[in-house]
């Protein structure tokens, strides 16, 4: 998985649009409808995200971008995006910003109703290509929790009308917003939502006790706050340590911290991103338990005495560990 030299591409027609999005509905045949990867790389722009790339043969790199009114109507730029992604190994997040004036004004249902069309004309030819949507980002600030429960209700109807296998995440949600997310019946909108997302700095143990109090098994996203490469990757472990799905590196991040976490995603085995407990980098020692002690050394295997025991005699582990030199090995 590395990053690419952008390379100019050409708006999608309807036509293949079409062919796209039959392809990406094949392949998602039996797949999860949440992203699976422990990291997620929020762009600033669809032409950015054309510069990323995931591995062949794993899953997806997940790419996170911003669709605002203006993109809905003409969702050229993001066309493009969703090419490179059927290129380059990559699932397309789309984080969905609705207005806000509508809820102000003396009849709100018709006030939205333009948006709602605008929406639906942009998820239909593009059904199977965006199958994870984020409803917004901070909306404990622009929305009352009753308003923001009415969009969820609307845009995930939408979105599973058009495909069965999207999925919608409630969010981002930043620190101070508990209240807010308080006044929202976890019954009212549990139905709509595959994912609810999080935003740095946030209490995350009191998070994850609560979203697992009010809506069990429901996947969270953390969103993480620019920093050094240390702080980030930091927060990465402490976030999978906590429960985090997955953890999204956003667009102010530096793009040489940003590399890091790529080299590390890269690097090392997955096992080290998703476990609770990293493999240890040293000879594991004897109270380790058989989860946490993987060697990253391959070892030959001992030679089995017939009938499936081992040919060293009774104690020799024992006696090897006791000495000061390296366990002796079978011929």
């Amino acid at each position: 998985m590395s990053r690419h030299v952008k390379r100019p591409a050409s708006p999608l027609g309807a036509a293949a649009l079409a062919l796209l999005a039959a392809a990406a509905a094949e392949a998602a045949q039996g797949k999860p409808p949440l992203v699976e990867g422990p990291i997620a790389f929020e762009v600033a722009s669809p032409a950015e995200g054309c510069a990323w790339s995931g591995r062949e043969g794993e899953a997806p790199l997940p790419i996170l971008v911003a669709i605002d009114e203006g993109a809905l109507r003409d969702p050229s730029s993001l066309d493009r995006l969703l090419g490179c992604a059927a290129e380059r190994n990559l699932a397309v997040v789309a984080r969905i910003d609705p207005p806000e004036a509508w809820a102000r004004a003396e009849d709100p249902y018709a006030a939205l109703a333009p948006w709602i069309g605008d929406l639906e004309k942009f998820l239909q030819p593009r059904r199977g290509l965006m199958r994870h949507l984020q409803l917004g980002a901070d909306p404990e600030d622009r929305f009352d929790p009753i308003v923001y429960s009415f969009l969820l209700e609307k845009v995930a109807t939408i979105a599973h009308s058009i495909d069965p296998g999207s999925t919608v995440v409630l969010g981002a949600m930043g620190e101070g917003s508990a209240a807010w997310f308080s006044r929202i019946p976890p019954a009212r909108i549990a139905p709509y939502i595959g994912g609810i997302a999080l935003r740095d700095p946030v209490d995350l143990q009191a998070w994850m006790a609560r979203i697992a109090r009010d809506y069990p098994g429901v996947p969270v996203w953390l969103h993480v706050a620019p920093g050094d490469a240390g702080s980030v990757i930091r927060r990465i472990h402490a976030a999978r340590e906590g429960g985090v799905r997955t953890s999204v590196i956003s667009a102010g991040t530096a793009p040489a911290v940003r590399k890091v976490v790529l080299n590390l995603v890269e690097a090392l085995p997955s096992r080290f991103v998703a476990d609770r407990e990293p493999p240890p980098l040293s000879r594991p020692s004897r109270t380790h338990s058989a989860r946490s002690a993987p060697s990253f050394s391959r070892r030959r295997p001992r030679p089995r005495a017939p009938g499936g025991s081992s040919s060293r005699p009774a104690g020799s582990d024992r006696r090897a560990r006791s000495t000061s030199g390296p366990a002796p090995r079978s011929p």
